[in-house]
Protein backbone atom coordinates (compact mmCIF):
# COMPACT_ATOMS: atom_id res chain seq x y z
CA UNK A 1 0.00 0.00 0.00
CA UNK A 2 2.75 2.41 1.10
CA UNK A 3 4.69 1.81 -2.51
CA UNK A 4 1.46 3.15 -4.53
CA UNK A 5 1.58 5.92 -2.82
CA UNK A 6 4.47 7.89 -4.63
CA UNK A 7 3.64 6.35 -8.05
CA UNK A 8 0.35 7.45 -7.45
CA UNK A 9 1.63 10.96 -6.38
CA UNK A 10 3.97 11.24 -9.49
CA UNK A 11 1.19 10.35 -12.08
CA UNK A 12 -0.59 13.32 -10.31
CA UNK A 13 2.19 15.51 -10.55
CA UNK A 14 2.99 14.71 -13.93
CA UNK A 15 -0.76 14.89 -15.71
CA UNK A 16 -0.82 18.14 -13.61
CA UNK A 17 2.35 19.58 -15.14
CA UNK A 18 1.23 18.52 -18.24
CA UNK A 19 -2.20 20.25 -18.11
CA UNK A 20 -0.73 23.42 -17.24
CA UNK A 21 -0.12 24.24 -21.23
CA UNK A 22 -4.15 24.21 -21.40
CA UNK A 23 -5.04 27.29 -19.56
CA UNK A 24 -2.33 29.57 -20.53
CA UNK A 25 -4.20 31.45 -22.79
CA UNK A 26 -4.98 35.14 -21.91
CA UNK A 27 -8.65 36.21 -21.80
CA UNK A 28 -8.26 39.13 -24.29
CA UNK A 29 -7.00 36.34 -27.11
CA UNK A 30 -9.36 35.23 -29.85
CA UNK A 31 -9.30 31.35 -30.02
CA UNK A 32 -6.89 30.04 -32.91
CA UNK A 33 -8.71 28.48 -36.09
CA UNK A 34 -7.61 25.84 -37.98
CA UNK A 35 -5.83 26.91 -41.49
CA UNK A 36 -7.33 24.60 -43.75
CA UNK A 37 -9.85 26.13 -46.23
CA UNK A 38 -13.14 25.62 -45.94
CA UNK A 39 -15.12 22.95 -47.72
CA UNK A 40 -11.29 20.67 -47.35
CA UNK A 41 -11.57 18.33 -45.03
CA UNK A 42 -8.38 16.63 -42.95
CA UNK A 43 -8.94 13.05 -45.37
CA UNK A 44 -9.84 14.80 -48.48
CA UNK A 45 -6.66 15.18 -50.77
CA UNK A 46 -5.44 17.94 -51.92
CA UNK A 47 -6.48 19.61 -55.89
CA UNK A 48 -3.81 17.74 -58.40
CA UNK A 49 -2.47 15.48 -55.51
CA UNK A 50 -2.96 12.66 -57.40
CA UNK A 51 -3.71 12.51 -61.27
CA UNK A 52 -7.10 11.01 -62.68
CA UNK A 53 -5.29 8.04 -63.81
CA UNK A 54 -3.90 6.97 -60.64
CA UNK A 55 -6.80 7.43 -59.05
CA UNK A 56 -8.92 5.39 -61.64
CA UNK A 57 -6.76 2.53 -61.40
CA UNK A 58 -6.79 2.68 -57.87
CA UNK A 59 -10.72 2.61 -57.83
CA UNK A 60 -10.55 -0.43 -60.07
CA UNK A 61 -8.60 -1.94 -57.75
CA UNK A 62 -10.96 -1.71 -55.10
CA UNK A 63 -13.85 -3.09 -56.82
CA UNK A 64 -11.86 -5.59 -58.17
CA UNK A 65 -11.09 -6.74 -54.37
CA UNK A 66 -15.01 -5.93 -53.42
CA UNK A 67 -15.68 -8.48 -56.28
CA UNK A 68 -13.53 -10.89 -55.38
CA UNK A 69 -14.51 -10.72 -51.74
CA UNK A 70 -18.21 -11.05 -52.83
CA UNK A 71 -17.41 -14.30 -55.36
CA UNK A 72 -15.61 -15.82 -52.24
CA UNK A 73 -18.56 -15.53 -49.71
CA UNK A 74 -20.73 -17.25 -52.58
CA UNK A 75 -18.39 -20.11 -53.10
CA UNK A 76 -18.16 -20.49 -49.07
CA UNK A 77 -21.40 -20.49 -48.82
CA UNK A 78 -21.90 -23.09 -51.52
CA UNK A 79 -18.72 -25.07 -49.90
CA UNK A 80 -21.10 -25.62 -46.78
CA UNK A 81 -24.25 -27.47 -48.36
CA UNK A 82 -21.94 -29.62 -50.66
CA UNK A 83 -20.81 -33.15 -50.28
CA UNK A 84 -17.71 -34.53 -50.08
CA UNK A 85 -16.90 -35.14 -53.83
CA UNK A 86 -18.42 -31.75 -54.87
CA UNK A 87 -16.56 -30.15 -51.85
CA UNK A 88 -13.50 -31.47 -53.44
CA UNK A 89 -14.50 -30.12 -57.12
CA UNK A 90 -15.38 -27.05 -55.59
CA UNK A 91 -11.92 -26.49 -53.82
CA UNK A 92 -10.48 -27.48 -57.33
CA UNK A 93 -12.51 -24.68 -58.93
CA UNK A 94 -11.74 -21.81 -56.25
CA UNK A 95 -7.73 -22.82 -56.18
CA UNK A 96 -7.63 -22.18 -59.79
CA UNK A 97 -9.66 -19.20 -60.04
CA UNK A 98 -8.23 -17.82 -57.19
CA UNK A 99 -5.30 -18.02 -58.80
CA UNK A 100 -5.47 -15.70 -61.76
CA UNK A 101 -7.73 -13.09 -59.59
CA UNK A 102 -4.47 -12.73 -57.89
CA UNK A 103 -2.34 -12.33 -60.63
CA UNK A 104 -4.81 -9.57 -61.61
CA UNK A 105 -4.89 -7.86 -58.65
CA UNK A 106 -0.66 -8.04 -57.90
CA UNK A 107 -0.43 -6.97 -61.37
CA UNK A 108 -2.75 -3.55 -60.85
CA UNK A 109 -1.24 -2.93 -57.64
CA UNK A 110 2.32 -3.20 -59.27
CA UNK A 111 0.88 -0.69 -61.93
CA UNK A 112 -0.63 1.61 -59.45
CA UNK A 113 2.84 1.37 -57.07
CA UNK A 114 5.20 2.32 -60.28
CA UNK A 115 2.87 5.57 -61.23
CA UNK A 116 3.37 6.84 -57.51
CA UNK A 117 6.64 6.53 -58.37
CA UNK A 118 6.88 8.07 -61.25
CA UNK A 119 5.16 11.04 -59.96
CA UNK A 120 7.24 11.17 -56.83
CA UNK A 121 10.12 11.25 -58.64
CA UNK A 122 8.41 13.94 -60.86
CA UNK A 123 7.61 16.41 -57.78
CA UNK A 124 11.20 15.33 -56.35
CA UNK A 125 12.92 16.47 -59.34
CA UNK A 126 10.62 19.90 -59.52
CA UNK A 127 8.46 18.52 -62.15
CA UNK A 128 5.14 18.94 -59.94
Amino acid sequence: MNALIPKTLTLAAALLAGSTGLFAQAAGTPPVRPTTPVGMGLNMPRPGATPTEVQTMIRQFDAQREALLAQRRVELAALLAATAEQRAALLAKMHESQAARQDQQRELARKIREELKTLREARKNGGG
